[in-house]
């Protein structure tokens, strides 16, 4: 569509942006936007591509997985293997997960535009949407925290927690890997940080989705490598924190972030067996 057009026949979500000067990003996002309505693209197109995102992400720890590269997997933490069950059940599980994503997303449409979500093409810079994020999942990580303390209670645990427990030595296409009811519980953390500090466009929604999708399948890899995030932040829990967790079935609750175990406790028996770590490897 030529910016020579009468302004009126424009969309009115179309705003002052120039149609003949846009970015890739502008551009494929003008393609969606021509095509689906505000509903559809925060329920269809956000699952849609939430399903492609979880599988590229998932795909290069399948085939690490799969063949076993030697110069990989000297790095990785437990060395049995990684299932109690078929990766076929866990993707039966996982896409099951998602499906249920679109209920969760269409009771949280209101939610984004009670709280200012934009579906223009006036998108935010980059740094905008990644702060946001960045504070979203700070917020995240207090409710993940205390859900999964209280997921590791007898009767939670038993009820709706032990399927995501059959990863012993967890593979990063697990990280979604769990009871339905777990999964939407633990889901709705996600609505919270955009819903206090609200998300300027349905973007920053996917920005938001894509880091923290890459963060939980990052602490699900199984594998510490010398360039892993945990070891330039020292805060960021990273795989050998939560792969702890797995290996013992308790301690290290929390989802992204150190500080919430550290202050409460749950990581006493992980630290005193990082000493042991530090001692053997001295001797």
């Amino acid at each position: 569509m030529s910016s020579t057009t009468p302004s009126s026949t424009l969309p009115d979500w179309v705003g002052n942006v120039d149609l003949n000067q846009m970015d890739t990003l502008h551009q494929f996002y003008y393609l969606i936007r021509s095509n689906f309505s505000e509903l559809e693209i925060t329920t269809y197109v956000s699952l849609a591509y939430i399903f492609v995102l979880y599988g590229i992400l998932s795909l290069p720890w399948f085939l690490i997985k799969k063949f076993k590269p030697s110069f990989l997997y000297k790095y990785k933490l437990q060395l049995k293997e990684e299932e109690r069950l078929t990766d076929w059940n866990c993707v039966f599980q996982l896409v099951l997960n998602h499906l249920l994503l679109l209920p969760l997303l269409y009771t949280g449409y209101p939610v984004l535009k009670w709280v200012g979500v934009s579906y223009d093409m006036n998108i935010p810079p980059w740094w905008d949407m990644v702060g946001r994020s960045l504070i979203f999942l700070v917020i995240e990580d207090a409710y993940f925290y205390w859900i999964h303390r209280w997921l590791h209670t007898e009767w939670a645990y038993k009820h709706i927690h032990k399927m995501h427990h059959e990863y012993q030595t967890p593979i990063g296409y697990c990280s979604s890997y769990a009871s339905c009811t777990e999964f939407v519980l633990l889901g709705v953390g996600s609505f919270i940080g955009p819903f206090l500090f609200g998300i300027p466009h349905i973007i920053g929604w996917w920005v938001w989705m894509t880091i923290r999708q890459i963060e939980a399948i990052d602490t699900h890899t199984g594998f510490y490598f010398p360039w892993c995030m945990s070891n330039l932040i020292p805060f960021y829990s990273g795989p050998l924190h939560h792969d702890f967790h797995h290996k013992t079935y308790n301690g290290n609750y929390a989802s992204t972030f150190t500080w919430w175990d550290y202050l409460c406790g749950t990581d006493k028996n992980y630290r005193e067996w990082l000493q042991k770590q530090k001692k053997k490897a001295q001797e």
